[in-house]
């Protein structure tokens, strides 16, 4: 199994060179052989039903689908050359790029970008990763797994390939295997639930996943994203479209800082990742407790076998049947935990206000219980004056 690309050679870079930057294209792979050690060179061809959304994929745009009318004014017609290096002296600083983004950078491949662009009257005429999460990305996406550890390995070194390919997964994904190969490969996720009956091939209505970013997740996987809101739309595997909620750090569905314990605590479970037992257990707590209307017997069943596994002796089955009961035993575990209930961005959860009375909350430490049923209260009324200018 490979390498998670955080653990993996912080030296690697990819540059791309568009069309109208392919005049120079000679001067420019003789200047990064000059540099760095040029491990591959390919002419990648894309087809017009794909064009649009591979560039999308590429720039990690949320934007949808559409028909090929034109090419882009900035990379032009394929093919375009797309090269692998490895910097054999990487020098890593914070720079604002041209997104205006401040990120961690390889100042040597950006000095070269930059250097390269300046030849050209055309602005982005050569592209490049930035930095060792970008570059798994979108190496990944433009060659595909096996052609790129290829590369890596020294066997396309000395040549120039030539690959008739769209981004993978482009016309879809065979199979749950084919998608989750790549997201192990680039990204960092858990399958929140359900991920048992995906490895015995069920396919769930809705698929939940927790990842650290939601928009390079949705490129990579090629999900459909809704505008509205980003972090949800559908992936094609199979031939079928399954909708998919990327859940993210920093979005509260969970609390942050639980988010961030799932994803460091996450494990293999067959062909993708998922949360480790505890946080499984616990974190479908959460989920019953707060975003549904009442557990199913579903949801008990795998309750009750987890609390068996876990020897959580002191877990009857009236406390998991009785919903009530669960919201003391989530509550005490957020206490321990020193994790907050925190208001979702995703204004369709259905939270249940009852429910997250019970669960610590930031805004009553250091309250005493008069000054928190004050508080109670003010929120009470708040929430009334909303309803009746709605109304």
């Amino acid at each position: 199994m490979a390498a998670h690309f955080w653990d993996r050679d912080k030296g690697l870079a990819c540059f791309a060179i568009w069309e109208q930057g392919r005049s120079k294209e000679a001067e420019i792979l003789d200047d990064l052989k000059s540099r760095f050690d040029v491990l591959g060179v390919f002419q990648i061809h894309w087809t017009k039903e794909h064009y649009n959304r591979n560039v999308a994929r590429l720039y990690e745009s949320a934007e949808p689908t559409k028909p090929f009318r034109k090419y882009s004014k900035k990379l032009g017609k394929p093919p375009f050359t797309f090269i692998i290096l490895r910097d054999p002296d990487p020098v890593f600083t914070y720079e604002k790029t041209v997104s205006g983004a401040i990120e961690a950078v390889n100042k040597n491949i950006i000095r070269c970008k930059r250097d390269y662009r300046s030849w050209f009257e055309k602005p982005y005429q050569v592209h490049s990763s930035c930095n060792a999460s970008e570059f798994w990305l979108q190496a990944a996406l433009v060659l595909g797994i096996n052609d790129l550890n290829k590369t890596l390995e020294g066997h396309y070194q000395d040549k120039v390939l030539e690959l008739k390919k769209d981004l993978e997964g482009a016309n879809g994904w065979k199979n749950w295997n084919e998608l989750f190969e790549i997201l192990n490969y680039t990204s960092k996720y858990a399958v929140l639930r359900e991920f048992e009956t995906l490895s015995n091939g069920e396919v769930p209505q809705t698929l939940e996943v927790l990842c650290d970013a939601f928009q390079p997740f949705c490129s990579v996987a090629n999900i459909q994203q809704d505008l509205s809101k980003p972090y949800c739309g559908a992936v094609d595997v199979s031939g079928q479209r399954i909708n998919m909620n990327v859940r993210f750090v920093g979005d509260r569905y969970y609390p942050v800082s639980w988010s961030k314990d799932i994803l460091s605590q996450r494990e293999r479970h067959g062909f993708l990742y998922a949360p480790c037992v505890e946080d499984y257990f616990f974190s479908l707590l959460y989920h019953i407790v707060v975003h549904q209307s009442e557990i199913s017997d579903a949801q008990v069943s795998i309750v009750k076998s987890l609390a068996t596994d876990l020897a959580y002796d002191w877990l009857s089955v009236d406390d998991i049947n009785v919903n009530a009961n669960l919201r003391g035993v989530l509550s005490g575990y957020m206490k321990a935990q020193k994790y907050y209930y925190e208001q979702p961005i995703d204004r369709d959860l259905r939270i249940k206000k009852q429910a997250i009375k019970l669960l610590p909350q930031i805004d009553k430490i250091g309250l005493n219980r008069s000054q928190i049923r004050k508080l109670q209260w003010k929120n009470f009324i708040r929430t009334i004056k909303s309803k009746i200018r709605r109304e």
